[in-house]
This record gives structure tokens, sequence and C-alpha cells, in this order.
């Protein structure tokens, strides 16, 4: 870690405003250059509690989110999970490209819950080549999320995927995203498709309050 990069961290802890002796502690345990252990653990805790994830805290484990060790990175990926803000994106969209598996793993289920257009390409990449088939399927599952035609090339090709965990997160995407079901059938899945001026399924409509049926 730099230490541009520890004072950015640093900054970000101590901006929370109003800390109690316990945050300030954890924020020195997620900051511990010497021990990424307590690094690690004082990320998770801090995640923990509803203030951890509020303020400047979320830039906070933005930043860790490329410490040198992989399992505090997981700790501050898992973290920017249950923060929830796109805002965040580009960190997991990095984080998909890391060295790590157990990391990448962990971006895929954070884009799960923070997404958004600029997902769709590094998803389809990813579902389709990452080396770890737990890294396709998370991708592909994620990809329910998206309306959009490569999305559906996307998981139509991995239909063909080797690991039957890729290919059961491809099809469940693809029937939640159209309303139909071709089973595992890539071919089957390009014609159904084919036939349907708009393959998306429709939103549900909106439920009338019991007082206006």
């Amino acid at each position: 870690m730099t230490n541009k990069l520890v004072l950015l961290a640093i900054a970000a802890m101590a901006l929370c405003g109003g800390c109690g002796k316990s945050r300030e502690q954890l924020s020195a345990d997620a900051l511990d250059l010497k021990d990424a252990d307590r690094r690690r653990e004082g990320i998770v805790e801090l995640s923990r509690h509803k203030w951890g994830l509020e303020g400047r805290y979320p830039q906070a484990y933005s930043y860790l989110a490329a410490d040198p060790e992989p399992s505090v990175r997981c700790a501050a990926i898992g973290a920017l999970a249950k923060v929830g803000d796109a805002r965040y994106l580009p960190v997991l969209i990095k984080a998909l490209d890391d060295p790590d598996s157990k990391v990448r793993t962990a971006a895929a289920d954070a884009m799960d819950a923070a997404g958004g257009p600029n997902a769709i390409e590094p998803l389809c990449r990813a579902a389709g080549d990452d080396p770890e088939p737990m890294v396709r399927a998370r991708c592909a599952r994620d990809l329910r999320h998206y309306k959009q035609k490569r999305v559906l090339e996307a998981l139509i090709a991995c239909l063909d995927d080797e690991d039957f965990g890729v290919r059961s997160a491809a099809r469940g995407s693809l029937c939640a995203l159209t309303g139909e079901d071709a089973a595992y059938e890539a071919d089957q899945w390009s014609r159904l498709l084919a036939q349907k001026q708009d393959p998306f399924r429709p939103p549900p409509p909106a439920k009338r309050p019991w007082w206006k049926r």
C-alpha cells in the first residue's frame, strides 16, 4: 500500500465525525500496515455496523480494495457490496480482473448489489472467459439485471460452458429476462428469442391499492 493510499484511507476514516473509541480502534485495525489479518478483521467488523456503511467509510473501503493482501481486498469488496452504491462500480470492475480468484468472486457478488450499465461488458467477458467456474457462474447470475441483446448472447454462449453451475446460472438469468425456458439448449434459445419482436419479459403490472380494487 503506497503512502498516498494510506493517507487517503486515514483521512476517510478520520472524517466519520463523533466516533467513539470502538470506532477509532476498528479504524486503526483496518489500517494496520503491519498485520493483514487485523486489516481484514477491522474492515469486516466496521462493515457489520450501519454507521460503518455510511459517511466516509465506503470511500475508505474503496482504497483498501487495492491492498497488497488478497484477504484484505476481499473484505473491502465485501464491505462495498453491503454499501450497494453504484459510485464504487469502477472499483468492483477493476477487481473483476484481480489475479486472485477469491477477489474476483467477491467482486462478482458485489456487482450483483451495486451494478449499472458499465458493468455489462465486464460481466459478459468474465462470464465467458474467467478461468474460475465460480466467477463465471456469479457473473452469469448478475447479468439477469440487464435487458440488452448483448447480454442474451453472452448468456446463451454460457449454456455451452463445461461447468454445470455456469450453465444453470445462465439458464436462470435467461428465464428471468425473457419469461421463457428452453432448458440448456443454446440453439433452441437462439431460435426462440429470434421469433420474438421483444425478447424481454415485461415488468409485472403495478399492484393497485386494495381500496381501488
